[in-house]
């Protein structure tokens, strides 16, 4: 391997050569820096990504003269450690996983602008092209995220009050003892339907919503049901309401006493209830890795997914099960106009989230390094995150039994955490001091118009018009509890 040399440039800074080559001026590197930052027009309102730093004079340049947020990222760590310029924003490259959760920690918004240094891009292009893939993942599963919220913000809040109405107790899964299965809706779940069927007091199962529709079609009842969407589309899978169902306070309406609540650490969940009483896990991309995460501490055997393929031949293979496209054949004759009307509808995971699903499991193994099981599942590609399964897996399962506990939800005054919310965004008097609200009001007021809120976070409507409009939507939420009798 390459050796990086560090040695006194003329003007008597520290330079660096790698192969050969120096990264920066052997001359005057921070001259060299200037006038390469002077010639990219800097945007003083965005914050500045710099890609393949070597030793910080751009850095330095860019803070010091347009004092805006600058990420750095060096493309090695002995030019990170040896930098003469440090900043609380610098890392190098160490994988992408990494550097993708760096972002996340430093909330990485999409108001940017990418300064390439050229020499490190000449010398260490591998490690180039993974750092632009990193900075492409994140703001694809950033976009996947804000697009979700905005479009399902008001929904969650609407949801989690309707839910907590109706809400007077709450069973606990306190342990599964024995093997747990989990269906999703790809192509490898009806290929496993006889097994599934056959074993099926060899384990305890639990559905995805839209694996569902596949199940019921074969008289296959689940143990549990699981469930995170906040659509009402979502709704139509909970087929059967005496089989529990695991489900968020923000998700679809749930109407049945017979349910298992969880918090996935959103703060706004802490404004309708108490949620210490409540099992715990993080919100995750796709509702099979929400119950995978809600399932590991309470199993005492394995987890394994059956219908987990992440849309592995094309996106048609990831939506074989879905209710819409069995209603839909249901309601057509030609496969090709089903085809049309289903594959090509702004309702189809797109080949795209399937790859940022693919990424939260991929980060996951890597973080915990811990394969996720699957048995028989459809094989192309072939992901490293997964351990694959044969059929005579199926001989080797166990399932004891469930222990289940159940408790009282203990509910919140709402309308008077409203009211004094309601109160303070009244009387606040900047922007800044709004977005510095502690977590549970800043997530609640985001969601009750996520649009707005990003408008503002990007200067495009005035703090006064965004007041007005919050209050004007804390009230609308006011007058539906009164209308619930809360």
């Amino acid at each position: 391997m390459d050796t990086i040399y560090f040695e006194k440039s003329r003007s008597n800074n520290l330079t660096a050569k790698y192969n050969n080559n120096y990264l920066i001026s052997s001359f005057n590197p921070e001259r060299e820096a200037e006038k390469y930052i002077l010639s990219q027009n800097i945007d003083k309102q965005k914050t500045i990504i710099v890609i393949g730093e070597v030793l910080g004079y751009i850095t330095q340049f860019i803070k010091e003269n347009y004092k805006t947020k600058v990420i750095t990222i060096y493309p090695h760590p002995t030019l990170y450690n040896k930098r003469v310029f440090q900043s609380e924003n610098d890392t190098h490259f160490f994988n992408e996983n990494e550097l993708i959760n760096f972002f996340t920690e430093k909330k990485l918004e999409n108001n940017i602008m990418i300064i390439e240094w050229q020499n490190s891009k000449k010398a260490f292009p591998t490690i180039h092209k993974k750092i632009i893939n990193s900075i492409k993942i994140y703001f694809q599963e950033l976009k996947k995220n804000v697009s979700t919220e905005i479009y399902f913000g008001k929904k969650w809040i609407t949801n989690s009050i309707r839910n907590i109405t109706y809400k007077r107790k709450n069973y606990k899964i306190e342990k599964i003892d024995g093997d747990i299965i989990i269906t999703a809706a790809g192509p490898s779940l009806e290929k496993n339907i006889e097994n599934i069927k056959k074993y099926r007091n060899h384990f305890s199962l639990v559905a995805t919503t839209s694996s569902m529709p596949t199940l019921k079609s074969y008289n296959i009842n689940p143990d549990f049901i699981i469930h995170t969407d906040a659509g009402i589309f979502s709704k139509n899978y909970l087929i059967n309401k005496k089989i529990k169902n695991i489900f968020p306070i923000n998700s679809v309406f749930n109407e049945t006493e017979n349910s298992i609540l969880f918090n996935q650490k959103m703060g706004f969940e802490n404004i309708f209830y108490n949620t210490k009483n409540t099992q715990t896990t993080i919100e995750c991309p796709t509702v099979s890795a929400s119950a995978y995460k809600f399932l590991k501490p309470i199993c005492t055997g394995k987890i394994f997914f059956i219908g987990l393929d992440l849309c592995s031949q094309d996106i048609k293979t990831h939506s074989r099960g879905h209710i819409k496209f069995i209603q839909t054949y249901n309601s057509s004759k030609k496969i090709n106009s089903l085809e049309n009307q289903f594959y090509k509808s702004s309702n189809t995971k797109s080949k795209q989230d399937l790859n940022i699903f693919a990424h939260w499991f991929n980060t996951e193994y890597k973080n915990k390094l811990e394969k996720f099981n699957r048995i028989e599942p459809i094989k192309t590609p072939q992901y490293n995150f997964f351990n694959d399964y044969n059929s005579s897996t199926w001989q080797t399962l166990k399932y004891n039994k469930t222990e289940l506990s159940k408790n009282s939800i203990e509910k919140k005054d709402i309308k008077q955490i409203l009211n004094q919310l309601k109160n303070t965004i009244s009387s606040t008097e900047n922007q800044e001091n709004l977005l510095n609200q502690e977590n549970q009001n800043i997530q609640f007021i985001k969601f009750l118009n996520p649009k707005n809120f990003y408008k503002l976070k990007s200067n495009n409507i005035t703090f006064q018009d965004y007041k007005n409009r919050t209050i004007k939507d804390i009230e609308h939420i006011t007058q539906l509890i009164k209308k619930l009798s809360l």
